[in-house]
């Protein structure tokens, strides 16, 4: 390989995550919240240190442009989709979009559907910004994940928006081109608004991920489609994102309710890096989700002997694998004293809603020597 995955980059300090449970040993990993534990590629590196380099960071306007050309091309060459930058607004984040989102789609006390179990600030967003939580659970059979589209349609009747998770998180699938269309369907037939959070779309191991849209055309007016250069490239710390919106009326609405909540203005080096993401990070990319698939298959074959009745829902899209370990007979609070027990730290599956007792999510984005040390603190412990 060119690049290096061998090396544990933790920043050098303990995860929060981590120092709540009295750990102090930054070798100590998290497997928990979803960023890397990886050196970045070098090519956004040197893009950051071009702009310390500069020593200018003042209101500087970005190389916009030359930016704009990289999220198209990035688009265009990894998913075939063909985007319109006068679609694309800049926010601090996914989830600030998604808030953003739902209170220009909708008023207080009006519905908004969740597919369970889910990202935490899915639920957090709609209860936080006042708005009905309506869950639509997903059905699973041996750990496979798919959507129950009799009930979605009923959730429908009494709801103004979908949130679409895609790829899953935390589940791992990469919905087909037909489970999209269904969507697309009910959406349609009930005058639902989508917002798609698609930050994982380039965490796509068989190569198939479709964005929304693409099946979807007919609901580009009532649509918001999530995207962001921070998991693929591990970059959530510069707090920049794409959020794309064909409609006219409903991305004016969206981006007067983002300059009135959030500014206008993002950093020089959010810009910086997701240009030097998007024209140099393929190959990085490539290579990435080729140890993120040997990570899984090391997880999987450890802990199976370890656990013999763990179940592993199919790992599609993302890098996180959820996990049913409800075979141990444990309460949740128990299974996740075990795992902390063995310095194991994970998050818990109860927190990503209903139907999630007995799970696990564990992040799979880290040397495969750490699975291993993860494997071993386990062995010591069960």
């Amino acid at each position: 390989m060119k690049y290096d995955f061998t090396t544990l980059n933790t920043g050098g300090v303990v995860h929060p995550f981590v120092a709540e449970q009295g750990i102090t040993d930054p070798g100590i990993i998290s497997y928990s919240v979803a960023e890397m534990r990886l050196n970045l590629a070098p090519e956004i590196t040197k893009a950051m240190h071009e702009i310390v380099d500069v020593g200018c960071f003042g209101y500087a306007p970005p190389a916009k442009e030359r930016y704009d050309a990289a999220v198209r091309s990035w688009m265009k060459t990894r998913h075939n989709w063909d985007v319109s930058m006068d679609w694309a607004v800049q926010t601090y984040g996914v989830v600030t979009a998604m808030g953003i989102a739902l209170r220009v789609m909708t008023q207080p006390g009006d519905g908004v559907i969740i597919q369970t179990p889910v990202y935490p600030p899915f639920a957090n967003t709609v209860k936080n910004n006042g708005r009905k939580l309506l869950t639509n659970p997903l059905k699973s059979e041996n750990g496979v994940y798919t959507m129950d589209f009799a009930d979605l349609e009923e959730k429908a009747k009494e709801a103004k928006v979908l949130m679409l998770c895609s790829p899953h998180n935390p589940v791992g699938r990469v919905w087909t081109r037909e489970e999209l269309r269904m969507v697309g369907e009910i959406c349609l037939k009930y005058g639902l608004y989508v917002v798609s959070d698609e930050i994982h779309c380039d965490l796509d191991y068989q190569g198939r991920h479709l964005m929304f849209l693409q099946v979807n055309p007919e609901l580009a007016d009532r649509t918001v489609i999530c995207t962001a250069p921070s998991k693929t490239f591990n970059l959530a710390g510069n707090a920049q994102s794409n959020i794309f919106i064909p409609g006219k009326d409903l991305r004016e609405k969206f981006s007067a309710d983002a300059s009135l909540h959030c500014g206008h203005y993002l950093g020089t080096f959010a810009y910086a890096s997701t240009t030097a993401a998007y024209e140099h990070g393929a190959q990085w990319l490539d290579e990435l989700l080729v140890v993120l698939q040997e990570n899984r298959r090391v997880l999987m074959e450890g802990l199976t002997k370890l656990i013999p009745g763990a179940v592993f829902s199919p790992l599609e899209g993302t890098y996180l694998q959820w996990i049913d370990l409800s075979c141990l007979g444990l309460s949740q609070e128990a299974l996740m004293n075990k795992l902390a027990e063995a310095k194991v730290f994970v998050n818990d599956g109860t927190t990503f809603g209903e139907g999630a007792e007995g799970h696990i999510r564990f992040n799979l984005a880290c040397p495969t020597r750490c699975i291993k040390e993860a494997l071993d603190r386990l062995s010591a412990v069960l």
